[in-house]
């Protein structure tokens, strides 16, 4: 496999730091440093039109911006390490590719319109940073095992239909989310339909006899109780720290501008009087 390591100083400079024949052939690449959508095309180009497959930009970090958009759909992409500070997965960003595993970061807090469809996961951990995830984002996919962190989430509809796969789901919300699960139509599903009978749904100690009396989730024949790890729940408490910082920075230096500008305002008005 030919290997490609570079380190990016400033984002949106990976065109530049590879050759023709590099862009062509490198399979594996390790991108440090800074990067941006600019640089994401660039490997998306490479997985779409040559021969990467394995990315790893787990030492690399985005802007801290919605605006940072992924797509490797339709794609040879078979491995990838996200970068920091990612907070969309977007639309068919990994639709129709050879992906087998997935580590959402916990700056991740939506998950988008059949984001994962027609990929090759057969397990996937939401962290409890997601609040939202969109219609089919991970349909169609070999789904044995869903672990979903989040107490706050929003499932659309279909968001894991087709995944006749899936034998045990993990939830760490002790009240059942309300997601329309089984309707007349299997196509507006969550879930698929068969799955009550030979899949096993896990929720915190002491909150079981909530998912039995809901009326989604009383058709899952199988409900145990689980005791988390608190670990598995965790955020990345810096991160988010850092965000309601920069907020506040931004705040007060607002405030500190319109203080200034009002003293000067008042400085010139008692200057133009006294002339």
């Amino acid at each position: 496999m030919i290997h490609k390591t570079i380190h990016c100083e400033k984002d949106g400079t990976l065109r530049a730091l590879l050759t023709k024949d590099e862009i062509i052939n490198t399979q594996s690449i390790v991108l440090t440093g800074n990067v941006s959508n600019d640089d994401f095309n660039v490997l998306s180009t490479m997985a779409k039109d040559f021969a990467l497959c394995v990315i790893d930009m787990s030492n690399a970090f985005t802007v801290k911006t919605p605006s940072i958009r992924i797509n490797f759909e339709d794609s040879k992409l078979q491995k990838i390490r996200l970068p920091h500070y990612l907070q969309i997965i977007n639309n068919c960003a990994f639709r129709n590719t050879h992906l087998t595993h997935i580590n959402i970061l916990s700056s991740v807090y939506e998950i988008g319109i059949e984001a994962f469809k027609n990929s090759l996961l057969e397990e996937v951990f939401i962290p409890a940073s997601v609040i939202k995830i969109e219609k089919r984002a991970f349909s169609f996919t070999p789904l044995r095992k869903i672990e979903i962190a989040s107490k706050n989430i929003n499932f659309e509809n279909e968001a894991f239909v087709n995944c006749s796969s899936l034998s045990e789901i993990y939830l760490h919300q002790k009240y059942p989310p309300i997601i329309n699960i089984f309707e007349n139509l299997s196509s507006i599903s969550t879930f698929d339909t068969t799955l009550p009978k030979k899949c096993t749904i896990y929720v915190p100690k002491g909150s079981k006899e909530f998912y039995e009396k809901k009326n989604v989730w009383i058709k899952f024949e199988k409900i145990l109780e689980k005791e988390y790890d608190p670990q598995s729940e965790k955020i990345e408490k810096d991160y988010w720290r850092e965000i309601l910082r920069e907020k506040k920075r931004r705040t007060w230096g607002n405030c500190l501008g319109l203080l200034i500008l009002g003293g000067l305002i008042v400085y010139l008005i008692a200057n133009l009087s006294t002339n």
